[in-house]
C-alpha cells in the first residue's frame, strides 16, 4: 500500500514565505490593541512548535479577532493560518477546512496576494489529507493558473510542484514530470532550498514509480542534505521516509528501518503526530517484508489508531489496508478481504488514484487464493495496465501472468512478462520475474528450467528474504517432482514448509504439506484421512476453496488407498471434485490433481481426463499425460 508519507509537502513551503508586509497595519489602530493582537499571534506560534495544536488554534483565533477589530488585516490572515495549522494538526479538518476558507477571503477582499496563495495552498494539502483527492488536484491547479498569469515565479514554481505531485499520483506520468522539473528550476533560480528539496523529493517519488532507481536515489538524498543544511526538521523527516521506502524497495532493510527510525526520532522532537504515525507505517511495511507479521500488525494498528486520532481518513485507510494485507497472508483471508472490498469502495468513489489501483491489485491477489478467477479477471480488466508506472505495472503483469497459468495459457503468461516498463529491477523484481518464467517452464517442460530456479535460488538465499527462499524450494521440489526424483521433492518439500511456518504463513505451509502427503500416496505410504481431513477444513475456513478441494481428492484417496482402489468408483469421487476447479478456471490445479490421482491408481480413465483439459489451452495432451505417469 502506498505510503501516506508521499502526502503533500509543497505547502510546507508557504511557511517559510510570510510576506514582509506581516507585521505591518494597513490602517493606524491603536498601539494597545495591535500590539495584543501580536503577542497573542507570537503565543500561538510558539503553543503549535510545542505541539500544543488545540491550545495555539483557540489563542490564534482570538488572536485573529484582535488584529481584524485593530484593522491590521494581514496579522489577521497570518493568526487564521495558524489557527487552521492548529486545527489541522489535532485532526479537526471540517474546523480547518473552516479557518482557510475564511482566511482565503479574507486575504483577497483585502488584496493581500501572497498570502492568499498561501491559504490556498494549504487548503489544498487539506483537502488532500481528508481524502478529497479531485478536489485538491483542481485547487492547485487553478493557483497554478493564476500564478502563471500573475508572473509570480516562487508561487509558479510550488504551485507546479502541487499539481505534478498529484498527476504523478494519477498516473499522469509525462505532465507530472515536466511540472515537477519546472518546480525545480523555479526554486534553484530563486535560491530556495526547502523549495528545491520538495521538487526533489517529488521526482524522487515519479523516478521510484518508474523503476529509475538510481534518480530517485539522487533526488531523495539531495533532498536530504538540502532540509537539513535549511534549518527545515519537518521537511529532512519526509526527505528520509522517501529514502526509506526507495532502500525497502532495493531489499536494504536495515538501512530502511535505519531511515525510518531517524524519520520518526524527528517527529518526536516536532511533537509531529502526523510524521511519527507515517514512520509507524513504513516500519511496518519492512517487518511485513522479514517475515515479522505479528510486529508488522502492532506497527500499522498503532499507524492507524494515530491516523483515525488526527481526523486522516487516507492514512488510517493506508494502515488498515496494509494491515489487511499480512492478515491475509497469515491465512485470515476473509477478514482481509472484508477491509480490502470497504477500502475499494471508499478509493473508488474519491481519493489518492494509485491508492486506488494498489487496492485493487490487492483484492485481485485475494480473489486468487480464494479461487475466484473470475472476481480476479473483472478487477483486473477495469484497470489500464498499459497507463501504469513501471513498478505497478509490474505487479499486474505479475497476476495477469498467474490467471493465465491457471487457465493453461502458457504462452500468454510468458508474452505478459516480456513486454515491461522496467528495465532497472531490484533483487525482489528481479525475483519475482523469474519466478513467474520458471513456473510456465516447469508446465510447459523447458530445457531453461533448472537454470532458471538455480538463478533465482542464488539470489533468493544471497540478496532476498526466508521468504523468497522458501518460494525458490517449493518450485524445485515441483521440478524434481517433474524430473520422477521423488527423493530430492520430498527434502525440498520438508524445507519449504519448515520455512512457512516460521515464517507464520499457514497457506503455503498447507501446500507444502499437500505436495509432501500427494508424494507419500505414490510411494505407496498410507496416509490418515483424519489429518487429511484437519487440515481440508482449516483450509476451507480460511477461503482456500481451491486448495480445499485438492484435499478432499487426496482425503477421498487416502481413504480409498487403505481398502484397496476400486477403478470406476475412485474415478467417479476424484472428478468430483476436479469438475468445481474446471469451473472456477483452475484448469491448472485440475490437471496437476487428476495427473496425481492418476499415477496413483494407474487410472487409464483418470490419466484421459487429464489430457482432455488441454484441448483448447496452450499446454499439449502429452504434456499432461507424461504428468500422470
Amino acid at each position: 500500500m502506498p505510503s501516506p508519507a508521499r502526502a503533500s509537502i509543497f505547502h510546507a513551503v508557504w511557511c517559510r514565505l510570510d510576506p514582509p508586509s506581516l507585521l505591518l497595519t494597513r490602517e493606524n489602530p491603536t498601539m494597545k490593541e495591535r500590539e495584543v493582537g501580536l503577542q497573542l499571534l507570537a503565543q500561538a506560534r510558539q503553543r503549535l512548535e510545542q505541539g500544543d495544536a488545540i491550545v495555539a488554534a483557540k489563542i490564534a483565533e482570538r488572536a485573529s479577532d484582535v488584529l481584524s477589530e485593530a484593522a491590521d488585516q494581514s496579522g489577521a490572515c497570518a493568526a487564521l493560518a495558524v489557527a487552521g495549522h492548529g486545527r489541522m494538526r489535532a485532526g479537526e479538518l471540517t474546523a480547518a477546512q473552516t479557518l482557510f476558507e475564511s482566511l482565503v477571503a479574507l486575504a483577497e477582499r483585502f488584496h493581500l496576494v501572497a498570502q492568499a496563495l498561501a491559504a490556498r495552498t494549504d487548503l489544498g494539502a487539506l483537502l488532500e489529507l481528508a481524502g478529497q483527492f479531485d478536489a485538491a488536484l483542481a485547487l492547485h491547479q487553478e493557483l497554478l493558473d493564476l500564478c502563471r498569469e500573475a508572473g509570480d515565479e516562487l508561487g509558479l514554481a510550488n504551485a507546479a510542484g502541487n499539481v505534478g505531485r498529484l498527476l504523478t499520483r494519477a498516473m499522469q506520468l509525462q505532465e507530472a514530470e515536466v511540472l515537477l522539473n519546472e518546480s525545480l528550476r523555479g526554486f534553484t533560480a530563486a535560491q530556495h532550498a526547502l523549495g528545491q528539496a520538495n521538487a526533489h523529493i517529488c521526482l524522487g517519488d515519479l523516478c521510484r514509480g518508474q523503476g529509475r532507481k538510481d534518480e530517485a536515489e539522487a533526488h531523495f538524498t539531495n533532498a536530504v542534505h538540502l532540509s537539513q543544511e535549511g534549518g527545515a526538521p519537518p521537511l529532512h523527516a519526509v526527505a528520509l521516509l522517501n529514502l526509506g521506502h526507495l532502500l525497502r524497495d532495493k531489499s536494504d532493510h536495515e538501512a530502511a528501518l535505519e531511515a525510518f527510525s531517524s524519520s520518526a526520532i524527528l517527529c518526536e522532537g516536532l511533537h509531529d503526530a502526523q510524521g511519527i504515525a507515517r514512520a509507524r507505517l513504513a516500519e511496518g511495511l519492512v517487518l511485513a517484508d522479514l517475515s515479522m507479521p505479528d510486529e508488522a500488525l502492532a506497527s500499522f494498528e498503532s499507524a492507524e489508531r494515530a491516523f483515525v486520532e488526527l481526523g486522516q481518513p487516507g492514512g488510517a485507510l493506508a494502515a488498515a489496508v496494509n494491515k489487511a494485507a499480512v492478515q491475509c497472508r497469515t491465512g485470515a483471508l476473509i477478514e482481509g478481504k472484508k477491509v480490502l472490498e470497504r477500502a475499494h469502495i471508499i478509493l473508488r468513489d474519491a481519493g489518492d488514484p494509485r491508492a486506488r489501483i494498489e487496492v485493487s491489485l490487492a483484492l485481485v491477489e485475494v480473489h486468487l487464493a480464494l479461487g475466484d478467477a473470475g472476481a480476479a479477471e473483472r478487477l483486473l480488466g477495469d484497470l489500464d495496465v498499459e497507463a501504469l508506472d513501471a513498478r505497478l505495472q509490474l505487479k499486474a503483469r505479475m497476476i495477469e501472468s498467474r490467471l493465465a497459468m491457471r487457465a493453461l495459457l502458457l504462452h500468454d503468461a510468458s508474452r505478459l512478462m516480456t513486454d515491461l516498463k522496467l528495465t532497472d529491477f531490484t533483487p525482489w523484481e528481479r525475483f519475482s520475474r523469474l519466478l513467474v518464467d520458471a513456473e510456465v517452464a516447469l508446465l510447459r517442460q523447458a530445457p531453461e528450467l533448472q537454470s532458471l530456479i538455480d538463478e533465482m535460488s542464488a539470489l533468493a538465499d544471497e540478496e532476498l528474504t526466508d521468504r523468497e527462499v522458501a518460494a525458490a524450494r517449493s518450485l524445485s521440489a515441483q521440478a524434481a517432482l517433474n524430473r520422477g526424483d521423488v527423493s530430492e521433492a520430498r527434502q525440498h518439500y520438508l524445507r519449504a514448509r519448515a520455512l512457512w511456518r516460521t515464517l507464520g504463513e499457514p497457506m503455503a505451509e498447507s501446500q507444502s504439506q499437500a505436495a509432501l502427503w500427494w508424494i507419500d500416496l505414490l510411494n505407496g505410504e498410507p496416509l490418515h484421512p483424519g489429518e487429511v481431513q484437519q487440515l481440508e477444513d482449516e483450509v476451507r475456513q480460511r477461503g482456500q476453496i481451491d486448495q480445499a478441494d485438492v484435499l478432499a481428492c487426496l482425503g477421498a484417496l487416502a481413504s480409498k488407498a487403505r481398502v484397496g482402489f476400486e477403478a470406476d468408483a475412485v474415478d467417479d469421487e476424484v472428478l468430483t471434485f476436479v469438475a468445481p476447479l474446471v469451473h472456477r478456471g483452475n484448469r491448472l490445479g485440475a490437471a496437476i490433481c487428476l495427473a496425481f490421482a492418476a499415477a496413483v491408481t494407474s487410472s487409464d480413465e483418470l490419466r484421459d481426463q487429464a489430457a482432455d483439459l488441454a484441448v483448447g489451452t496452450q499446454l499439449s495432451p502429452p504434456q499432461l499425460g507424461r504428468w500422470a505417469r
